[in-house]
């Protein structure tokens, strides 16, 4: 990959990732970022779709998605994606402080948290600002049912730093979760579907 071999990287990667299925090393976050930013769309689809997107790899789902103009499915990648780690979107589109670390922890990423966020953004900002990826953003954050939602994912998500663990919390974090849960996405996909056409 330093060297600019991108195809024989990708190849390499791959042969890991087979001999590897459970992928200790996380090529399974390298890979599909190093298809995309070489033009192998749905190379990378496949790929995401063959180990199950997790993590941040759910935005670059949903980018797979926005780039290849399946607007709803990318609605639905970017829920997924947002419930994992919320602090991605404002990243991306510049609106959160680029901290380097979690102040706790120097050097470390909280899974989650906005230090993850900005290791994606400073891995992927350029593809989603190459294609479509951007706009899209912008787009869905303006839309009245997903912005309530999303205000809301982030109003809990405060909420939550000065909960001690607990009943109270468990509840809190019940709620956060379900906001962008797989029983909500199908009807905010329908209250959104009217401004994608």
């Amino acid at each position: 990959m330093e060297l600019g071999r991108a195809i024989e990287a990708a190849d390499g990667l791959a042969e890991i990732l087979r001999l590897n299925p459970n992928d200790n090393q996380g090529v399974r976050y390298l890979l599909p970022e190093l298809l995309a930013r070489n033009g192998a769309w749905e190379r990378a689809r496949e790929l995401l779709d063959r180990v199950g997107p997790d993590g941040t790899n759910l935005y670059t789902r949903c980018l797979v998605d926005i780039e290849a103009g399946r607007r709803l499915d990318a609605l639905r990648w970017l829920c997924a994606a947002v419930s994992y780690n919320p602090h991605v979107p404002h990243t991306l589109l510049g609106d959160l402080p680029q901290e380097d670390s979690d102040p706790v922890m120097p050097h470390c990423v909280t899974i989650g948290g906005p230090s993850e966020a900005l290791d994606y953004a400073r891995r992927s900002l350029s593809l989603w600002r190459a294609g479509k990826g951007v706009g899209f953003l912008r787009e869905v954050l303006q839309i009245e049912p997903f912005a309530e939602r999303y205000a809301r994912l982030l109003e809990l998500e405060r909420s939550l730093k000065g909960l001690p663990i607990g009943d109270e919390r468990s509840h809190q974090v019940g709620r956060r979760y379900a906001i962008f849960g797989e029983d909500a996405v199908p009807t905010l996909v329908r209250e959104c579907q009217a401004h994608f056409f």
